[in-house]
């Protein structure tokens, strides 16, 4: 069973009403088939008098929103409501997708995109009127379709054909028609020939899907005979025809045999699409969203009927790919500074200079995007400009609404989120969104000094250091350094500007090599400029003295005493020896870490941390002379001393050592003289 939903609308007398409205209760029977129509009344019935006064308006729906005049009324309601006049339909997606020929496509009843394939089918049914179609019989019908504009650089509308399924789901062509029987051939494609006028890669392959038609009979294209009207091109098997109206149609005849067998009648269809124009391919503005003038349409000629069936398409119903419609740099003041963003797309440069020069444009457009996906564009930051505030606005495609908002970041608008150096847009079909990034000229704001230069004491000859730690306060700022001195001749601080012995006096560090005697009592500043933004401004550090010491360092070493332990008199093995090594600071300035040593005595160093000018760091100690010390005949050591400041000084003490010796006297000294003799 199919259940039918037409629409009719007719001019009848209330005694047609009468005997019309008993049948349309009944069940109606297709003629030759077994398929059961039922039927429903709709509320809008007027009555405008007794029979034989004004007529009233009948209308009875069905689900495909046909709308039937009233000569398809009288001609198909003598026995049946199944008509054989051929009828183009087009599918409706909005609000319940259905076929309606009868109808406007329009934003009412259709949302397109840009890109997408509008199913059309040419149907012809079984039953009354005429023409019918039997088996075996070979009919022509001609597809013509507004495709451009005139001229041609206004826009283009359908610019090929292709399969009537290509992008919508849930189409299905001939629903009218019964389940295909065994003789019917249903399911048959032939490919839809391309058209050689299109720019080459333009066009997609496609399919004419066939209902009734014997595979392999179809012909493309007019006859040999057939004379181009005035002003038609040939673009075989397409003719471009004369432009008229604003708009210029193209046209392609196709011939086919009727399938089945013993000359039966049968339903006959042929479903395509029509590929509407893009203006990422045209050019912005010039795709089917945007076709200017009258609403375009797609008809249809059976056997080269001068007359047509036909179909008129709104452009609102078509909504451009989504797209970024603008983003726009407005400098405060025009300036021809550039200014660089980031983005999904890739890099890009904007400026706004009041056509001071051209070598960016302001604001820029990307089309094509894709719907529901999230596109990035960020400013980049600029030296001397602050990014101050964003605006987008998104403009409701169908109705023309707007929302404007404005704020960084924030935002009312769903698909826009903001951030401090730009915006996330979510593409939309339904809606154009545009964004001005506004730049102001930054106010210079003097740099910050985060760590004074320090005070410097150094020895004569060394090298001396002063830093600085200094940071920018602007967006993207940059930061120099100038050193100055202060000889102290009454002319107060100059620019370093000599190398000599300075170095690095345009970095953050100054140095100083070699520091001679006379740079002693000099003050040092730097002065830290703001350079991002004109005019400059800068922060100059504190002053601080350098102190240029003589650094010197004396040591004598002396034998002070001696225990004597065997009591000799002298300086012999075993005897403890007692030494005094001192240090003495004869420079101008402090030395620090001073160290006295000798490594024969205990203890055999000491250290003074801090040793002013002419002040002393002694270090006492023993040492207890041995054998070798005596072999060798004197006792040798070396102190030294040393300290940051200076080099190390020695002092060398030698002590002499006796040598022991042994001597032997042997003497007669007396006789006991036992005898008595007075001799030996």
């Amino acid at each position: 069973m199919r259940n039918f939903d037409y629409r009719f609308s007719g001019v009848f007398t209330s005694a047609m009403c009468i005997s019309f409205c008993l049948f349309s209760l009944l069940t109606l029977k297709a003629e030759a088939t077994d398929r059961t129509v039922p039927f429903k009344f709709l509320e809008e019935v007027t009555d405008n008098g007794p029979i034989g006064d004004p007529p009233l308006l009948l209308r009875v729906v069905n689900t495909t929103n046909r709308t039937f005049n009233t000569s398809e009324i009288n001609n198909g309601f003598n026995s049946k409501l199944l008509f054989a006049a051929p009828d183009i339909e087009a599918w409706h997606n909005l609000p319940m997708a259905s076929w309606s020929g009868g109808t406007t496509v329009q934003q009412s009843n259709s949302k397109y995109a840009e890109g997408d394939a509008l199913p059309f089918q040419y149907t012809h049914g079984t039953g009354n009127p005429e023409p019918r179609l039997y088996a075996g019989e070979t009919h022509c019908i001609i597809l013509r379709y507004d495709s451009y504009a005139d001229p041609q650089s206004d826009g283009h509308f359908i610019d090929y054909l292709e399969s009537y399924n290509a992008t919508e789901s849930g189409v299905t062509p001939f629903d009218d028609f019964a389940v295909c029987s065994a003789t019917d051939v249903c399911d048959f494609t032939v490919a839809i020939p391309l058209d050689p006028s299109l720019p080459t890669g333009l066009q997609d392959p496609g399919f004419f899907y066939l209902y009734n038609i014997v595979p392999g009979s179809i012909v493309f294209g007019e006859d040999a005979g057939d004379v181009l009207g005035a002003g038609e091109t040939a673009a075989w098997p397409y003719v471009i025809e004369a432009a008229s109206g604003g708009k210029t149609t193209k046209r392609l005849r196709i011939c086919f045999e009727v399938a089945g067998t013993g000359g039966e009648e049968q339903d006959v269809g042929i479903a395509w699409g029509g590929h509407l124009a893009e203006e990422t391919f045209w050019g912005e503005g010039k795709g089917a969203g945007n076709f200017p003038g009258a609403s375009p349409q797609f008809r249809i000629n059976f056997d080269d009927a001068t007359s047509d069936e036909n179909i008129n398409i709104n452009p609102n119903a078509i909504l451009p790919l989504p797209r970024i419609d603008f983003i726009t740099k407005d400098a405060q003041p025009d300036d021809p500074q550039d200014f660089n963003f980031t983005s999904t797309f890739g890099d890009f440069t904007l400026d706004d200079d009041g056509d001071i020069n051209n070598t960016w444009s302001n604001t820029t457009t990307f089309l094509g995007l894709d719907d529901n996906e999230p596109y990035q564009v960020d400013e980049v930051s600029t030296s001397g400009w602050d990014l101050t505030s964003i605006t987008c606005t998104a403009t409701t495609i169908q109705g023309g609404n707007s929302l404007t908002i404005s704020t960084v970041p924030g935002g009312a608008l769903p698909n826009v989120i903001y951030s401090s150096t730009g915006v996330t847009i979510t593409a939309d079909l339904d809606q154009q969104v545009g964004c001005t990034f506004v730049n102001e000229e930054s106010t210079c704001i003097p740099p910050t000094i985060d760590t004074q230069p320090l005070p410097q004491t150094v020895c004569e000859g060394d090298d001396a250091t002063f830093t600085v730690e200094a940071s920018s306060n602007m967006s993207g700022g940059t930061i120099e350094y100038q050193w100055q001195v202060d000889i102290n001749d009454g002319n107060g601080f100059a620019d370093i500007t000599n190398g000599g012995n300075y170095s690095g006096f345009t970095t953050a560090t100054l140095t100083i090599s070699n520091t001679p005697l006379s740079f002693n009592g000099n003050q040092y500043q730097v002065i830290v400029t703001e350079t991002s933004v004109t005019p400059n401004c800068s922060t100059t550090s504190s002053s601080v003295v350098l102190t240029v010491n003589t650094c010197q360092l004396s040591i004598d070493k002396a034998f002070t005493s001696n225990a004597d332990n065997d009591g000799s008199g002298d300086v012999s093995e075993g005897d403890v020896l007692t030494y005094t090594i001192t240090a003495t600071n004869t420079g101008t300035g402090n030395l620090t870490n001073v160290v006295v040593s000798d490594s024969k005595i205990t203890p055999s160093s000491t250290t003074c941390a801090t040793l002013a000018a002419n002040a002393t760091c002694v270090l006492v100690g023993t040492y207890t002379v041995t054998a070798a010390d005596v072999t060798a005949g004197q006792v040798d050591n070396t102190a030294t001393a040393d300290s940051d400041q200076t080099d190390t000084v020695t002092d060398t003490e030698t002590v002499p050592v006796k040598s022991q010796e042994l001597s032997i006297d042997k003497a007669f000294t007396s006789n006991a003289d036992n005898d008595g003799s007075g001799d030996v």
